[in-house]
């Protein structure tokens, strides 16, 4: 069964596209429904899907937008691009981008029909050479957590290839994230009580399984080398200072739900990731307040504070002075 998202503004056309008859002849299912791109990006992180069909006009994030944030964070599934005769421009834009195939609107069950069995050869067509491409990607990573899964794998080699198996985007993310993390070089960690588990199956098809035993080994085992993922967040913070709601910015970019990212910061950095925030504000107020002439005020609200108030009093919190001070005398002795 293929998975599709589907992602539109208008409530009552989500209602009416997910009750179609002919999905009950389909392979197809409406697996997630998004009102907008930014939606659907979330959802992506957190889930699996084979199909997108996507709305061109919506607030917070278009389908244009989506199609563009799909191609830089590395998602392959196809995109059915849906619009008015009058957005045909925009839907050409969205064929630029990578969308494999364009509806014109109402929908219609004749028309959604079509595009998904287009949706359907490109993903026939594709499958057997991703899920090589996967396959030794797998191999990899499993190879630098001391061989043993890897051989595993070598030993269901020809029943994994055989099988039908759709290429996640996500997973694949993951899968970089866990070889950025560990390194080429990680040494072997002897878990016998997971890996006797694996041994006694003789079986790792599931995708899933293998990357949730890599990143057990890694939250609780810790490699004695930085934390990849909290350089990256640290990074992703600083570059997004000026920026609102930061912390949703975070998760989107690193592709995990916010409530993960935060338990998992709090526990490596020691403090939460609003007040990791919060410092990062600080000091780069600290560089307005040296090297510009901008007003206490502006510097605030450039850092997103409404009011000057609440930002000096957390200015002062932060370095023990007030902004007017710190400008004059620097830090407090």
């Amino acid at each position: 069964m293929y998975r599709i998202l589907f992602v539109e503004d208008d409530e009552a056309i989500r209602f009416l596209v997910s009750k179609y008859h002919f999905w009950k002849q389909s392979d197809f299912s409406v697996a997630g429904e998004a009102g907008n791109g930014k939606e659907a990006l979330a959802l992506m992180a957190q889930k699996t899907y084979d199909v997108v069909i996507t709305d061109i006009r919506m607030p917070v994030m278009d389908g244009l937008e989506l199609c563009r944030q799909m191609k830089r964070r590395g998602y392959e599934m196809p995109v059915i691009l849906a619009s008015t005769y009058s957005d045909f421009a925009y839907a050409k834009e969205g064929m630029r981008l990578g969308a494999l195939e364009y509806i014109e609107k109402p929908y219609s069950c004749e028309k959604m029909e079509e595009a998904l069995e287009i949706a359907r050869n490109y993903l026939e067509q594709n499958g057997d050479r991703q899920t090589e491409m996967l396959y030794h990607k797998l191999l990899e990573v499993t190879e630098t957590t001391g061989g043993i899964a890897a051989e595993i794998i070598k030993g269901e080699e020809l029943r994994f290839q055989g099988q039908t198996l759709k290429v996640r985007a996500t997973l694949e993310k993951q899968l970089e994230l866990v070889l950025e993390y560990m390194g080429k070089q990680a040494p072997w960690i002897p878990v016998l009580d997971k890996m006797d588990v694996c041994i006694g199956e003789r079986v790792l098809t599931d995708v899933e399984r293998v990357l949730q035993e890599l990143r057990y080994l890694i939250d609780r085992y810790h490699l004695e080398k930085p934390d990849s993922m909290m350089v990256r967040i640290t990074t992703i913070i600083s570059e997004s200072v000026l920026q609102e709601h930061i912390q949703d910015i975070v998760a989107e970019e690193m592709g995990f739900s916010k409530d993960y990212l935060a338990k998992q910061f709090r526990g490596k950095i020691g403090i939460t990731m609003s007040e990791y925030c919060m410092r990062v504000k600080m000091e780069y107020a600290k560089r307005l307040l040296k090297d510009t002439n901008k007003k206490v005020y502006e510097i605030g609200e450039e850092l997103g504070y409404t009011t000057v108030d609440y930002f000096t009093r957390l200015f002062k919190n932060y370095t023990g002075c007030t902004p007017a001070y710190y400008r004059k005398y620097g830090d407090v002795v």
